[in-house]
């Protein structure tokens, strides 16, 4: 590896340097799409600093975390996977992870041991072929989730593929690298160049929020229903205010909310159950607890109806009309979801109705805010300014008969299919599955939540869509928010 790169505070790297041997690099994990990288990238650093899905393709920038060690200090680079691409996206991410190979000190190529070698392994097999002067370790990840004579096999396998470093295999909880999650989890050190860097790329995450019309409808939709509680804030901050944060402020944060009485650790895979808790156990059970002292402001629903025009200098303009809603302990929540998959597609009625047959619109549909505290349901339209006053009239005829009609049979079990759908796919993934469940343990909805969640949606009725609709739509206030280049045209 390269010696010193920056990415120590000016005091980390005086120390640094008095210690003999001390070394910092970059090391790049690739491979083609959804076969562990973000995983396997937050386990080495210790916190969820990339996106971890079942759906393919949802890493589409460089993410850099660091792994500190007592005689080493390693920057992780995470990259969209690589594959051939199919579309302009498609290119531009391949460029960005073929741009990012070039510059790294050591290549991991990641491949699953719970998938058998494919096309799209070989293909960058031979790719990474063709990089000369990096060494490259070929890592075989997911081995939780197969047994030991399939990992052996996978390892042979891969071995074939290419002229590796090494080949090396990994899991994020079965004591593969279980170690350095603790270590990074217990003792940060937050350097100040990578904190620089952060701070960097959350202010422009939010520069680039302002410039996508809906994104920036749906920040003042929160403003417009919430005045005190955190729900109306941007969870990317304000420029000002990212720009203030400093190391003290990350190592307060740390200090106050990383705490056993703050934390669930899930572990899904092929493992023994008491092996991985005496583990976990023994790199974790030196955690002090502490008082937690959240800030809770209460719940807020909507008094009065409020409407707020928005004026940029763009060519579209988007609608949005949005409710008081449900929380996360709520009984009607898996109506009100069905309700929101049932508007939301090419299939919906409000897309065949203002989209397809009247014209009217570039895209409309509806989302919703689930929370500790009720948060919302709403619905937005995509269109041009002279269109606005038009659509929001369809909107409201829409919950009117909303109101009085309900859902058709057919719509219904249509949206249970799709809500349900979506789960089972989440759930294929054993770190889809660990942060589901992990989340629903911490937020007080119980570990085993997802076993019984389906049987909740099965059971909502026609009926059921109709009170709920009555309840949290019927008279109730409304924030309508605009946002256009011009005054809306009735």
């Amino acid at each position: 590896m390269r010696e010193n790169h920056g990415v120590m505070s000016s005091q980390e790297a005086a120390d640094a340097g008095a210690r003999p041997g001390f070394r910092s690099g970059f090391a790049c994990f690739t491979g083609r799409p959804n076969v562990g990288k973000s995983t396997l990238m937050n386990a080495l650093v210790g916190a969820k600093v990339a996106i971890t899905s079942s759906r393919p393709q949802t890493t589409r920038r460089v993410i850099r975390g660091i792994v500190h060690r007592p005689d080493a200090q390693l920057i992780v680079v995470d990259t969209p996977g690589l594959h051939k691409p199919r579309t302009l996206l498609g290119e531009r991410l391949d460029s960005l992870v073929r741009s990012t190979l070039t510059e790294v000190d050591v290549i991991g190529f990641c491949v699953p041991a719970s998938e058998p070698i494919g096309p799209g392994d070989r293909y960058l097999a031979r790719e990474l072929a063709g990089i000369k002067g990096t060494p490259i370790v070929a890592i075989v990840t997911k081995t939780d989730e197969v047994t030991q004579d399939r990992v052996i096999a996978q390892l042979v396998a891969v071995a074939e593929l290419g002229e590796w470093a090494d080949v090396v295999p990994v899991s994020a909880f079965t004591g593969y690298n279980l170690d350095v999650l603790a270590d990074v989890l217990q003792n940060p050190t937050f350097p100040d160049t990578l904190l620089a860097r952060e701070r960097a790329v959350q202010v422009a995450e939010f520069k680039q929020e302002q410039d996508q019309i809906l994104r920036q409808g749906q920040q003042l939709l929160r403003e417009a229903m919430f005045v005190r509680h955190p729900y109306h804030l941007n969870i990317l901050g304000k420029p000002e205010t990212v720009a203030k944060l400093t190391r003290a402020d990350l190592v307060n944060f740390h200090r106050r909310f990383v705490v056993p009485n703050n934390m669930v650790l899930t572990v899904f895979g092929n493992v023994k159950a008491d092996d991985v808790r005496q583990k976990i156990e023994a790199k974790f059970g030196g955690m002090k607890s502490v008082k937690l002292e959240r800030p809770h402001s209460g719940p807020e629903t909507l008094a009065a109806d409020t409407r707020k025009v928005e004026i940029v200098p763009k060519q579209q303009a988007v609608l949005l009309i949005g409710y008081s809603g449900v929380d996360m302990f709520s009984k009607d929540r898996f109506a009100m979801e069905l309700l929101n998959e049932a508007y939301s597609g090419l299939g919906s009625r409000v897309f065949q109705r203002i989209r397809d047959a009247l014209g009217l619109c570039y895209y409309v549909g509806a989302f919703q805010l689930v929370g500790l505290d009720p948060g919302y349901f709403a619905f937005y339209v995509g269109t041009t300014p002279q269109n606005v006053g038009q659509c929001e009239k369809e909107i409201f005829a829409e919950l009117e008969k909303l109101k009085t009609d309900g859902l058709s049979d057919e719509e219904l079990t249509r949206a249970k299919a799709g809500v349900i759908g979506q789960r089972r796919i989440r759930m294929q993934d054993n770190s889809e599955l660990g942060m589901m469940v992990g989340l629903d343990e911490l937020t007080g909805l119980g570990y085993d939540f997802f076993k019984m969640a389906d049987d909740k949606y099965r059971a909502v009725t026609l009926d059921d869509i109709k009170r709920v609709a009555n309840q949290y739509f019927n008279d109730k206030p409304h924030a309508v928010v605009i946002v256009t280049p011009s005054e809306e045209k009735e």
